[in-house]
Parts: C-alpha cells; structure tokens; sequence
C-alpha cells in the first residue's frame, strides 16, 4: 500500500468505517479487484504493524489521549456551570474487552445530555470506584457535586459515601425499571411502581399505593421487592422532595447516551479504537450544543400567552429549549383568577381560583 491508500485508510478508520468496507470502497474507486495493488490481508498487515509501531493496545490509548488533554478545558468550565447533578452510570460494556465504560453526565442549559468524564474500569468492587471518584474530583477542582444519580450498585453505593459524603444519592429510574422487569417478569407491576416512583404523591398517598400494589400482586414476601421499599427514599418523588435533579428523574436520559454512543462504538473496538469514537460521539454532542446555542440568539419565537410582556422577557433570559418548557406552565397559570390577598410583615399570600366561581373549587 502507498502513502496514500494509508492515509485514505486511516482516515475512514477514525470515523470508524470497518475494515471490509473500507476495502470495498477501494474496490468501487478503482473499478475491480484487479485493478487493486493490495488484498484486504494487506491492510489487516498494515493496521496490525501501525499498533505495533505504537507499542501496544494500551499504550496507543494513553497516547490518544494525552493528545485530547485540550478537550479537559471544556469539560472543566461544563462541570463548573452544571455540575450540581451528575449520573454515574457504569452499565455500558460494548467494547473488545467487556469492560464496563463509566461515564458521569449531566444536563446543560438546553436540557441536553453532557459527558463530564469517562473510565473504562477492570472490576466494579468498592476500591475501584473510590478511586475512580477521587481521579474524577482532583481532575475537576474538586468540586464535589450536590447529587449523585447511579444504578444501585452496591460498591458504587459506598464509595460515594466516602468520597461525596455530601451527596445526595438518587436511584436512576431507567434502571429501577429495567431491574424490575428481569427480576419480576411483570407488566402490571412494572405499570404501577413506575407511578409510585414518578408520580407527585403525597406520602401517605404513595404509602397506601405501594401496599395496596404488594397485596394485589402477593409480592409481600418477595426479597426483592422489600429491599426496593426499604430504599424508597432514594427513588420515589414523594420521598425526595426540595432536592435538585436536574431532570434525571425521566427515565430516557441514559437510555438516550448509550443509544447515541452505541452509533459511534463497536464491540470489536480496542482500547484506542473505543476512546478515538468516544470522542467522535463526545464532539457531535459539543455540535449539538453550539448549534442550539446559535438558535437561541438568532431566532424569537412568536409569543402566545396574554402577558406579553413577561413571555417576552422569559424569551430573553431562557434558551429556547427551556423556555418552551416553561411556556406551558405560564399558560396554566394565565387560566388562575386571584381571589384573595393577604399581607403581612413577613410575607404576601394570595388565593387562587382556577374558575370565576370560586365555590367550584
């Protein structure tokens, strides 16, 4: 192969074309087989003695990435503005090896999905990730995070009690969910505790729903199902009240990060390989992110509600993503009618009536 088949090779390599098809691609450039100088063994030769100019599977990894050291300054001022939430997840394994990929993501300004950080790891025991959590908060100023959201896992589970003792610890619901479907093999009970996880109960209200659903079901007995109660102050909206989670409590957002990553990584990736397409998936996010940036200045959306001036203003001061969030709410309490106002030295209180007669209410 000559110098530049190499370098056409090696760059649909890194956008992670496959090997067959980038031969296949020589074959349709060229016309037939025959008219190729080289076999597609040759290029297998060829990738195989770059690895082994590099020095390995390994250390061709800490090289790329001491090459992406840049990247860290980003992160860092990311971490700085939005991480007072982040998601420990540990439950993505596709690569050559079967390690699992830790990633600690959060929420932006546009409620998109951000990485922070990212480890593969060769065991998941408690040591492990009280290392990994001490690397990540050196790494970030030390800047320990407000809420920790992870999968339950129990050496996960102490180890951010000794590095974020600080940390409120948040059950991941997709998780929850998905657990509750291998462990049970139940549709209605599935149904059901997603809405005593999600739904804004009282607590006496979830109290009722929870026993009524065991007895219903005969899970009464069941392990399981009584250690997923015991923890319901790590998982359940009626428990965690007056603490910030960013959103996370929607069950799509990891869903959502191993769907995108799974468009840029393989199960037959190498350590290089896996992070040089992390990366690639890592900068389609940042894209992402400048683009709606970018339509949160230059576009004004058409404003609907009859206080213009308020929706004209929250425009301004909220990206577009948020402020079509916030949209609806406005418009839920332009339908409120204030009945009564009360004042005091301390504070201001004030009825409200969802209907002209109040009495309805």
């Amino acid at each position: 192969m000559d110098a530049a088949a190499l370098e056409q090779m090696n760059m649909m390599l890194r956008v992670g074309i496959k090997t067959p098809q980038i031969y296949s691609s020589f074959v349709q450039t060229s016309g037939k087989f025959q008219n190729l100088p080289f076999l597609k063994r040759d290029m297998y030769n060829q990738i195989g003695k770059q690895q082994r100019l590099i020095g390995g599977d390994a250390m061709a990894c800490l090289k790329f990435l001491e090459s992406t050291v840049q990247a860290n300054i980003g992160i860092q001022l990311d971490y700085g503005l939005f991480g007072d939430v982040v998601a420990f997840d540990a439950t993505y394994r596709k690569n050559k090896y079967m390690c699992p990929l830790v990633m600690f993501s959060g929420v932006n300004h546009h409620n998109q999905t951000i990485v922070f950080a990212a480890a593969l790891v060769a065991n998941e025991n408690e040591q492990t990730y009280t290392w990994l959590l001490q690397q990540f908060l050196d790494a970030l100023k030390g800047k320990a995070p407000g809420c920790v959201i992870t999968d339950g896992h129990g050496a996960m589970k102490k180890a951010i009690k000794v590095v974020f003792p600080g940390a409120y610890h948040h059950l991941c619901a997709w998780h929850l969910l998905r657990n509750a479907t291998s462990n049970l093999s139940n549709p209605r009970f599935t149904s059901e505790f997603k809405k005593c996880m999600m739904f804004d109960y009282d607590v006496w209200e979830f109290e009722d729903h929870w026993h009524y659903m065991v007895d219903a079901l005969g899970l009464s007995d069941n392990q399981w199902v009584s250690d997923l109660y015991s923890r319901r102050r790590m998982w359940a909206i009626a428990q965690i009240r007056d603490n910030f989670f960013g959103g996370f409590r929607t069950t799509s957002r990891c869903e959502g990060l191993h769907s995108m990553l799974g468009k840029f990584v393989q199960s037959c990736h190498n350590l290089r390989d896996f992070f040089e397409q992390f990366m690639r998936c890592i900068s389609q996010m940042r894209s992402r992110e400048a683009h709606s940036d970018l339509l949160s200045v230059v576009r004004e959306p058409v404003l609907q509600s009859p206080f213009l001036d308020l929706e004209r203003s929250a425009a301004k001061k909220l990206t577009r993503a948020i402020f079509f969030n916030f949209r609806p709410m406005l418009f839920r309490a332009c339908t409120l009618k204030v009945r009564t106002h009360t004042w005091s030295q301390t504070s201001d209180t004030f009825t409200l009536s969802r209907s002209a007669n109040a009495r309805r209410e």
